[in-house]
């Protein structure tokens, strides 16, 4: 079952759901009745789902997901940001997928889930594959091109030689 609690900020305005639903209350404005439906929530460039709200002649745009876990779990703590469980970004459903946490935690779930901007890049920027053969990881978990490495140390040599 859905449960459904008012956006912070916009209360008698909108609701939203446990399940990333949001919707707009019935009400009368100056142009008339407005309100009363589920607001779309297209996905953005980055793949958050986002909708606009209004209030007082002002539209703002707004993560779903922020808005799930102020009105379910509690303002964001200092230090710490929304993050998506295995559901992915598109699912903002509070417990299941959504939680505040720290920002290397949310880094260390992005990359479990395959998720991370840089774990999932095939090469590095020189072109060089991330193949076995040529992958090194550092202590922190970065990857690093071998190939790079071997001409990155050829080229410190060369420098070293002519000093």
């Amino acid at each position: 079952m859905e449960t459904w609690k008012p956006v912070v900020g916009f209360e008698g305005l909108y609701d939203v759901s446990d399940r990333g639903h949001v919707r707009s209350l019935r009400r009368m404005t100056p142009a008339g009745w407005r309100g009363g439906r589920l607001l779309k929530t297209p996905p953005m460039k980055r793949g958050y789902l986002q909708c606009s709200l209004s209030k007082g002649g002002v539209t703002t745009k707004c993560y779903v997901h922020i808005l799930v876990l102020t009105a379910f779990a509690e303002p964001c703590p200092p230090g710490k940001e929304a993050c998506h469980g295995p559901g992915g970004l598109q699912d903002n459903r509070w417990p299941e997928n959504l939680r505040w946490d720290t920002h290397p935690n949310n880094n260390r779930d992005m990359i479990r889930d395959g998720t991370h901007y840089e774990a999932n890049k095939p090469a590095c920027d020189n072109g060089h594959l991330y193949t076995k053969a040529n992958t090194r990881v550092d202590a922190k978990g970065h990857r690093h091109c071998r190939a790079c490495d071997r001409a990155n140390s050829a080229a410190y040599k060369l420098r070293q030689k002519a000093a």
